[in-house]
């Protein structure tokens, strides 16, 4: 189905997401880390999660999906693509902010620091912020009842279940700076005053 533009404009910006998460994963990952809590559910999740993440590649690259497929008017498409576009710039700018903080599973670093510059100033937790809208573009984006969706149903349960787990780690790490900043920001979008 690579004869969609759509399909292309998907696989480009999934390849462009794919390398901002490599680089900056390759750049800072550190194996010290305190206060870790990963752990099997987090593990079967983020499991489920990369087979949501796998189902647009089934729907484009082989018709197993096809009985699933619905229609997208191209202005939905359109829309879907500036979604994805506004996620790689949100997930690169997410990670080039908290640059030597990031993890992959919930833990503190040795010498860990509260970032509360660039999109941290607005918003606390903005890399699930970029991976919900990179969600809602693949759901614009793929018509299909299965791949479109998928992303989004299985991001949900890991927000629900990293979120307070990790806003708890940070809270016995930083204690009343990080409730002051909780205070300020929004979780996942910013807080309008």
């Amino acid at each position: 189905m690579l004869e969609d533009k759509f399909n292309v404009i998907y696989l480009v910006l999934l390849i462009l997401i794919c390398i901002i998460r490599k680089i900056y994963t390759r750049k800072f990952s550190d194996k010290k880390i305190k206060l870790g809590r990963g752990n099997v559910t987090e593990i079967i999740i983020l499991s489920f999660i990369g087979l949501a993440m796998v189902a647009p590649l089934v729907f484009i690259f082989t018709s197993w999906l096809n009985f699933a497929n619905y229609y997208l008017p191209q202005l939905i498409r359109w829309i879907g693509t500036i979604f994805f576009i506004s996620a790689c710039w949100f997930l690169w700018r997410s990670h080039a902010d908290l640059g030597k903080g990031f993890t992959f599973l919930l833990g503190i670093k040795n010498k860990h620091v509260l970032v509360k510059e660039g999109v941290y100033k607005y918003i606390r937790h903005p890399i699930y912020t970029a991976h919900l809208v990179w969600a809602l573009a693949q759901l614009l984006l793929i018509p299909n009842w299965i791949a479109g969706p998928s992303f989004l149903l299985f991001s949900i349960p890991l927000y629900l279940y990293r979120i307070p787990k990790e806003e708890n780690m940070m809270i016995k790490q930083f204690g009343e700076e990080y409730k002051k900043y909780m205070k300020k920001t929004g979780r996942l979008l910013p807080k309008f005053r």
